[in-house]
Formats: C-alpha cells, structure tokens, sequence
C-alpha cells in the first residue's frame, strides 16, 4: 500500500496542476526531509513500546494491570507528542529549514508537527496489541487507515494539492491510534469476560 501511495502522490501532484519536476521535488522535501525530522523523536516512542511487550505479555491475565500500563502508555504518548508539537512549532521547523535550506520546509513540518502524539500513541498500543496475540487485529487497523490514506490521495491532491497529502497523514495517524487504542481496550475487556 506505501509502494502505490509513493507513486500515487506525484501523479496526483501532476493531476493538480504542476509538472512532473515539480511534484517529484515537492514529494522528495516531504518524504526526504519533512518526515525523517519529524519521525526522529519516533525513536524514543518506539524503544518504550518495545520495552512493554515483555510486561504486557506478563501481565496479561491481570487486567487492572493491563489498564493501567495502558493509562500510562497513553499519557507517556500524549506528552511527549505535545512537547514535540511545540518544539517543532517553536525552534524545530525553523532549524530544519536552515539544515535542509529549504524554506518551505519550515511550513510543512510545523503541520506535520501534529502527527506526533499519534504516531506515538498508535506504536505504544500497537506494541501492545502484538504482546496480547493481536496481530491480525494490528494488520486489519492498518490496512483500514491506508487505504483511508490513499483515498484522500487520489480523491483531495488533485483539487487541493500538497495539503491534502498532509491531511491525509493526520487522517491515517489519528485513526490507526484511535484503532489501535480502541482494539487494546477490547482484548482487555474480552479477556474479563473468558472463562477460567
């Protein structure tokens, strides 16, 4: 689904109105430049969801433990997805910009700035989802937000250009965390009520 999303976006770029130069330029600061800066701090994110799948895995047939690593895993999420937001809005985006010297760098990341929290968010509980035995219910969230993904790609570029790319990334990431919490919830919810 990424291979086709990554051929996809210039096309729909062209679709929009610019020349195949263009659209290939514009995806290359995104792709290239935009995302790597804004998925560094994704390092942390995903070190700490690593680090709870042995004790989710332990702990799985305690579900006021399991509840409360996952109150936990989402307030980690949340605040350090906020403290990024305002670290890229303040001095990252403009710092990016001067590393890169790419000025319309300094917009996209402080939009994109906002993917943080889900991105972290969607990993923590993702990581958990795997340690709980529910990695079908990980590939079928996933699938379900890319093609959401591609969706805004083929239907919004061609009329709004490189923004509606970027909504679309807010879209996919909101909803893969939304799903993913969602999912971890339930599995509890569905392991109070088996059998012993």
């Amino acid at each position: 689904m990424q291979s086709v999303e990554a051929a996809l976006i210039p096309l729909m770029l062209q679709i929009y109105g610019l020349t195949s130069s263009q659209s290939l330029s514009l995806y290359g600061i995104l792709t290239g430049m935009a995302l790597p800066v804004i998925l560094f701090p994704a390092t942390l994110s995903n070190s700490v969801a690593q680090m709870l799948l042995p004790s989710v895995a332990r702990i799985q047939n305690s579900r006021e433990k399991l509840q409360k690593s996952g109150r936990l895993a989402l307030l980690f999420s949340v605040t350090f997805g906020f403290v990024c937001i305002i670290a890229y809005v303040t001095v990252g985006a403009r710092l990016a910009s001067m590393i890169f010297n790419e000025e319309s760098l300094y917009e996209y990341i402080k939009i994109m700035a906002w993917l943080c929290p889900f991105i972290f968010i969607g990993s923590t509980y993702k990581s958990m989802l795997h340690a709980l035995g529910k990695t079908s219910r990980v590939f079928i969230n996933n699938m379900f937000s890319e093609v959401l993904n591609l969706i805004c790609i083929v239907a919004l570029i061609p009329r709004l250009g490189i923004y509606a790319y970027l909504m679309g990334l807010l879209l996919n990431q909101g909803l893969s965390a939304l799903l993913h919490t969602r999912a971890f919830y339930k599995a509890i919810d569905k392991e109070k009520d088996a059998p012993l």
